[in-house]
């Protein structure tokens, strides 16, 4: 969580509400700004229970970063797509 820009996630929120996924945080959460990033990450863990999200483990939550980083290295034009083959099947080996 220690990511996420928590101005964006209220948005999230609001999304959530009105494809019927309510209940009192995730009221709560899209009534927020955003601009109290501690109001939303004390509210954020219990919405995304209410909504039916099981939260990544650390390592989980590690390993999506690692590939976001390698998908966006190829997608920028940094990283040749043999290169993340070659690192995707490091990793996983």
């Amino acid at each position: 969580m220690d990511i996420l820009q928590a101005e964006e996630v209220p948005m999230w929120a609001a999304h959530w509400l009105v494809e019927g996924l309510d209940g009192d945080a995730v009221v709560e959460l899209a009534g927020l700004s955003g601009k109290d990033s501690r109001a939303v990450r004390d509210l954020l863990a219990v919405a995304l229970e209410e909504a039916g999200v099981t939260a990544l483990t650390t390592t989980q939550a590690d390993v999506k970063v690692a590939f976001d980083h390698i998908a966006a290295l190829h997608t920028d034009g940094l990283a040749s797509w043999g290169w993340v083959i070659d690192v995707v099947h490091e990793s996983i080996s």
